[in-house]
C-alpha cells in the first residue's frame, strides 16, 4: 500500500477477535463469521471495526467502523500537502458502514473534524503565506455547527472485481 503524502497512523493496544470461522458448506446463517478489531490510534484515539463475512463467498460481508478522538496534528502531512497549512489543534473522527453482496458493495464514509485550528507552516511564518491559515480559520467558521464540528458524508459503491477510486 502506498499513499502520497505518507500518513503514519500509529496504532497501539490492537485487539482482534474472530468467532465462528468455519469451512462448512451450506450454513443457514448468511454471515456466520464475525471479526472485531479495536485499537488506540495515536495513543488517545479509539478505533473499532466490526465485520461479518460469509466464509464461502468473501465478497459477501457487512462492515462498520468508527475512529474517534484522533489528534488532527497526527495527519498534518495531509493538511500541509493539500491545504498548505498545519493543524495547531483539533480532533478527527471517521465513521463508515459498508455492505457487499456477492462482490457488489454499497456504503458510506463520514469524516468529522472537531475544533480545528490552523497555523502557518514553519516555512510560511512571517511571509504572506501565513495569511492563508487565518483565511482558513475564518472560512471553517462558516461551515462549523454550534459545537465547532465540520462533517460530510461520501457514498461508496462499486464492484469488488472492478475497484476504482474517483478523486
Amino acid at each position: 500500500f502506498h499513499s502520497s503524502p505518507t500518513v503514519d497512523l500509529e496504532l497501539s493496544q490492537i485487539e482482534v477477535a474472530a468467532d465462528n470461522m468455519s469451512n462448512s458448506l451450506g450454513l443457514k446463517v448468511p454471515l456466520p463469521t464475525t471479526v472485531k478489531i479495536t485499537a488506540r490510534p495515536l495513543l488517545t484515539g479509539t478505533f473499532e471495526m466490526n465485520l461479518a463475512v460469509n466464509d464461502e463467498q468473501f465478497a459477501t460481508f457487512t462492515q462498520n467502523f468508527r475512529m474517534e478522538h484522533v489528534p488532527a496534528v497526527g495527519v498534518n502531512s495531509v493538511f500541509q500537502k493539500y491545504l498548505k497549512v498545519r493543524v495547531k489543534s483539533g480532533e478527527i473522527g471517521i465513521y463508515s458502514e459498508l455492505t457487499s453482496d456477492k462482490g457488489i458493495y454499497h456504503g458510506y464514509v463520514k469524516p468529522f473534524f472537531y475544533h480545528l485550528e490552523f497555523e502557518p507552516k514553519p516555512s510560511d511564518e512571517g511571509n504572506p503565506g501565513a495569511i492563508w491559515s487565518g483565511v482558513l480559520n475564518t472560512v471553517k467558521g462558516l461551515f462549523e455547527n454550534d459545537k465547532q464540528v465540520i462533517a460530510t458524508e461520501s457514498e461508496i459503491s462499486g464492484r469488488a472485481d472492478q475497484p476504482q477510486v474517483d478523486s
